[in-house]
């Protein structure tokens, strides 16, 4: 489980835009678990990643040079990247895959990046937030950060599609059959994991913009599961996707036939720094929208 238990380890945190922009409170509750674990991630002057869906969609050349520009930002200094956001993981490692794999492409964009003296050469490597804490910091050390362990929450997981798909960009673990979070859930937080039929369904978030209804029809069947399963939280990885369950629920509870009951949603660090003896108040949990149960937390 420990690939490399290293406590000196030092990275490049990549935020993103929705967790600077939208939601502070998940870049609070995670720089308060890593300084709590003594990790102190290095801040880089970092653009957009960019978007893996919008800005790819424009132009795949705009899309991976841009994403090369800020990988080659953490090669310099000869750091890896650490990402808090699916759509960031995705767009950095998927395009750094592409970059290593594809010589011509890769020539093509040092080209490109010579106007901001910048250069790709692939040294550093891109990993998930939730990549990091599995694999390089362990569950081992977490444990032993406990102090309020989570043993009266019912807890859901859900993914995303971000950090998994598609498989061909080397997802970090079985995209059918994901288990670190699930693990971490009993193993870290001493909760009960609650699993539900469409563990791996899309929340909606990708068609918000383009098709409210239906990205609001996924949201409402993937709540109606984890409720009638009997969860009382949800975790996610993903800002995006924290974003979809949070204010996609408050739409669907405001419905006149909401068919649903509202399930907070939390941040993986979030639920962390919790049990690790956070304050809700001090990590934002005041700023969720589906209010959690503060008899159960504080």
């Amino acid at each position: 489980m420990n690939e490399l238990n290293d406590q000196s380890r030092r990275y490049a945190l990549f935020v993103g835009c929705t967790v600077a922009y939208k939601l502070p409170h998940i870049e609070a509750a995670s720089r308060f678990v890593l300084e709590a674990l003594g990790v102190q991630p290095v801040d880089l002057p970092f653009s957009c990643c960019p978007d893996p869906n919008g800005v790819h969609s424009f132009s795949t050349e705009l899309w991976v040079a841009l994403a090369a520009r800020n990988l080659a930002l953490a090669e310099v200094r000869g750091l890896d990247i650490v990402t808090l956001c699916n759509g960031c993981y995705a767009t950095l490692h998927g395009c750094r895959e592409r970059l290593v794999g594809d010589t011509g492409l890769r020539k093509h964009v040092n080209e490109t990046l010579k106007a901001v003296k910048r250069r790709f050469t692939g040294q550093s490597r891109v990993l998930h937030l939730y990549e990091e804490l599995y694999r390089n910091i362990g569950y081992d050390r977490l444990r032993e950060q406990i102090v309020k362990p989570l043993n009266g929450l019912r807890i859901a997981v859900h993914y995303g599609c971000h950090c998994l798909r598609p498989k061909q960009m080397n997802p970090p673990e079985d995209a059918e059959q994901p288990q670190w979070l699930w693990e971490f859930v009993e193993q870290v937080l001493d909760a009960e994991a609650v699993h539900y039929l469409d563990e791996t369904q899309c929340c909606g978030a990708g068609i918000r913009e383009v098709h409210p209804e239906t990205a609001l029809a996924l949201t409402r069947r993937k709540i109606r599961q984890v409720e009638a399963m009997g969860a009382n939280a949800i975790l996610v990885p993903c800002p995006s996707c924290y974003l979809q369950f949070d204010a996609g629920q408050r739409l669907l509870l405001r419905a006149d036939r909401p068919r649903i009951r509202g399930t907070p949603v939390f941040y993986q660090t979030e639920l962390l720094a919790l049990a690790m003896g956070a304050s809700p108040d001090a990590i934002g949990l005041q700023f969720h929208l589906i209010k959690p149960n503060r008899m159960k937390l504080d």
